[in-house]
């Protein structure tokens, strides 16, 4: 009987479970613990709800959006994901998100629920579907230190408008404060190196009358007059030394922890950093400092046309591919529209809530400093939520605005109106052509002379995939015919009689060669020959068929970004290849020749030798683009602080202000090949160890008997036996360096500008192709490009080192 009861047990259980509607949520680092989080806000939900069971997962935001897009067009996807208010328009492009319209309506209305500037980004314009709900709303204002205004007389009003804004600066700056043992600077901004470049500027091209894109969505605007003289006016506050030079090779984490620290006298941020500086040190935020007890906000100095502020965020959307819609919905509308939960969440996240009504609980109305938040989301604004904003803000702004700040740096005190319409023209330029082409793959538009002859619908580009096939059988036919006349078949029929059973062994790693590097080659010289973008992607090998146009735009289309691109990066390439394989080798060959003689502590020396090559990558590129930097980093530390080369070296121009090393100028090309160089000469140097330790002692003995020096040694006994070595350390280091990729990214991040005109590699250059501004047969076409470039160079050096072994 105890057994029958426990067996009906654990079957009843069972059946409890399996009732249970399970959902997938993907979310992205919102708060300190962003699963806990999100799992303690929707605990009262599931208390209510038991038959739903909801696993978070998080992502970040570096790889969210690939990882999304991926998703958006493939059938593995989550029930829920959470979307930046900037990507709803690309991803709902897609089709792959559930129209959740009805819902919104039956849960009591629309618009008037949520913050204006938030439901902006909830579908396409014009469209009354209803793609994302908003759930996290997130503006910015000025952060200020009421201990420094105190001081000089200032008050809230004195940074009201643009023009009292500046003169509030100038007087900090004139007024040179030294409080708790820290120079006060003005104010403090992030640059180049920023994930929220873009955010940063568009309040002052807005506050200017200035735009991004015309009313009509069809054409950019940036480069009107009005965003022009908005953006001169916050880069004059640099060129001013109202802002330290430093700030603009500087990310927002960076300036905030500098405010924080008593750096800076105002900088602007969002509310996640209120919640930072007002929670505890033991509940890890930064309250309890002196600028914590000294500080207060404001909204955005009012420009000529009004006072504008960013607003960002994310909303809530549901794949049409989950199975569990209406638990899906239940999920998302709690978070959404119950006041409690967004109140709750905005507690914990810091970020604001999106629903109107919570604005009106004590947690807003009774801290002054979150009336100014909900204040400056009055005149917040949102990017357009179209399907082309997404390329916009991953690929051209973000990257034009960073070498815009490269421009600023390089001509520091001649920048002008003119060379920023230089680069806003550009950038102009790229989004137009964005822009053309989302028009034409959306249907809308007949296209361009190129999408009227080169795109063909995707039956037909299977018609060109089989006469691709049919030419390769023919190719084949004659092939075997040809060798059949030399007897060369027999000869191979006789070979596999007699190694058979080898053949045998062999074929199941053929067959994997074949699985896993041949067909993905073919499905890669395919994918080349067609339009593979952010609205064919669904498409995949069906995608417009458009020829041999990806090539002609990498080597022969002169207004086209991609051959700009790709001839900068095949000049850094061949640089950094080649000083790098030859850097490499030749320190290993000097520590090699030291280590091959005996003397005490050898081999704890070996083993400091190997440090930098066990160190991965990844963390080498973290560590010295921190390395690099202008004021705090270490390299100008100790050349210019510690060495004073500027004494010294003044005769050869190094002047007395330290460099900015990773700007996008030449100097940014020495500043990836050095540790580049630094973290891979150990590995050459054990391989020519090992070769020089299998060198007979008799030959450097006659030598010695002969009167030889060391040179004479190593030019005629060592350089030659080791050519062997030489030559294969040559082929993997022109390969390895070829291929160089990870040791870029981190030094650079993900941020503006990425990696900058004299820091774009081949393979920086095909991932900001395929996964940045998502032209994946560009992307693909690059590739195939390199690879047979570098067949060619592996063919020469073959022939090179048969030449060795027959010499040898």
């Amino acid at each position: 009987m105890a057994t029958a009861l426990v067996c009906l047990s654990l079957f009843g259980c069972g059946g409890k479970d399996a009732e249970k509607t399970k959902l997938v949520m993907w979310i992205m680092p919102n708060s300190q613990e962003p699963v806990n989080d999100v799992r303690n806000v929707l605990r009262p939900f599931l208390l209510k709800n038991p038959d739903i069971e909801v696993e978070i997962v998080a992502l970040d935001w570096g790889s969210a959006w690939q990882k999304i897009t991926t998703a958006a067009t493939s059938k593995d996807a989550p029930d829920i994901v959470q979307l930046g208010t900037t990507w709803v328009g690309a991803i709902g492009s897609m089709g792959a998100m559930l129209d959740v319209s009805e819902n919104i309506q039956a849960a009591g209305g629309g618009q008037n629920l949520f913050v204006d500037a938030a439901w902006s980004t909830v579908g396409l314009p014009g469209s009354a579907e209803v793609f994302a709900v908003p759930w996290i709303v997130d503006t910015r204002v000025l952060f200020y230190r009421t201990d420094v205004f105190k001081r000089l007389g200032l008050t809230a009003q004195d940074v009201a408008t643009w023009e009292s804004f500046e003169a509030t600066l100038r007087k900090i700056k004139e007024a040179d404060l030294t409080i708790e043992n820290k120079h006060i600077e003005p104010l403090g901004i992030t640059g180049k190196n920023d994930w929220n470049v873009i955010h940063n500027l568009a309040p002052w091209i807005w506050a200017n009358g200035g735009s991004f894109l015309a009313e009509d969505y069809a054409s950019s605007v940036v480069n009107s007059a009005a965003a022009q003289k908005g953006l001169m006016f916050y880069i004059d506050l640099v060129k001013k030394g109202l802002v330290p030079l430093q700030c603009v090779e500087q990310n927002s984490y960076q300036i905030a922890s500098d405010f924080n620290n008593g750096i800076y006298a105002m900088y602007f941020d969002g509310p996640y950093s209120l919640k930072g500086m007002t929670t505890p040190p033991e509940r890890g935020g930064g309250g309890g400092t002196f600028v914590a007890k000294n500080f207060a906000v404001a909204p955005y100095p009012a420009g000529p046309a009004g006072r504008y502020t960013f607003c960002g965020g994310s909303n809530l959307a549901i794949f049409k591919s989950t199975k569990h819609q209406e638990a899906a919905w239940r999920v998302v509308q709690y978070l959404t529209l119950d006041e409690k939960a967004q109140i709750a969440y905005s507690q914990m996240a810091g970020f604001l809530p999106a629903k109107k009504a919570a604005f009106e609980d004590s947690y807003f109305t009774r801290d002054p400093f979150r009336r100014i938040f909900a204040e400056a989301l009055r005149a917040s604004r949102a990017y357009p939520c179209i399907p082309a904003w997404g390329q916009f803000e991953t690929v051209v702004l973000t990257r034009q605005f960073g070498l815009m700040w490269d421009d600023v740096v390089r001509n520091l005190e001649s920048f002008s109106v003119p060379q920023l319409k230089a680069r806003l023209d550009g950038t102009k330029a790229e989004m137009d052509v964005i822009l053309q082409t989302a028009v034409r793959d959306s249907g809308n538009e007949q296209g361009s002379w190129w999408a009227q002859r080169g795109d063909f619908h995707s039956q037909n580009a299977h018609w060109y995939f089989l006469l691709l096939l049919l030419v390769l059988l023919v190719l084949a036919v004659l092939f075997i015919k040809t060798v059949r006349r030399k007897g060369w078949l027999a000869g191979v029929r006789a070979v596999y009689r007699k190694y058979r059973l080898a053949y045998i062994f062999i074929a199941p790693a053929v067959f994997c060669l074949i699985l896993l590097h041949l067909l993905p080659l073919l499905q890669g010289i395919w994918m080349s020959l067609l339009r593979v973008d952010q609205f064919t992607i669904s498409q995949y090998l069906s995608a417009p068929f458009v020829g041999f146009k990806n090539y002609y735009d990498i080597f022969f289309n002169s207004v086209s970004p991609v051959r700009l691109g790709f001839i900068s990066a095949v000049r850094n390439t061949i640089f950094y290849a080649v000083i790098v394989t030859f850097g490499t080798l030749g320190i290993g060959m000097i520590v090699a020749q030291m280590l091959n003689r005996s003397f005490k502590g050898r081999n704890v020396m070996r083993g400091l030798f190997l440090f930098p090559w066990i160190v991965p990558t990844f963390v080498v590129g973290m560590l010295w683009g921190f390395m690099w930097q202008k004021e705090t980093g270490i390299i100008n530390i100790i050349l210019y602080d510690i060495l004073r080369i500027q004494d010294w070296l003044g005769w050869l121009g190094v002047g007395a202000d330290k460099p900015f090393w990773l700007m996008g100028d030449p100097k940014t090309l020495a500043a990836i090949i050095i540790p580049t160089v630094w973290r891979g000469w150990p590995h050459p140097m054990l391989m020519l160890l090992a070769g020089l330790q299998g060198i007979s002692s008799d030959y450097y003995e006659a030598a010695d008997i002969d009167g030889a020096n060391g040179w004479k040694k190593f030019w005629y006994i060592s350089f030659p036996l080791l050519k062997p070595v030489w030559a294969i350390l040559l082929l993997f280091g022109l390969i390895f360096n070829v291929y160089a990729f990870n040791i870029v990214y981190m030094m650079f991040g993900n941020g503006a500008g990425f990696p900058g005109e004299w820091g774009d590699l081949m393979m920086t250059n095909i991932f900001r192709n395929s996964f940045q501004r998502w032209d994946f047969g560009t992307g693909a076409a690059l590739s195939f490009v390199l690879m047979i470039v570098m067949m060619i160079i592996v063919n020469f050096w073959y022939k090179f080192y048969k030449s060795v072994e027959e010499a040898a």
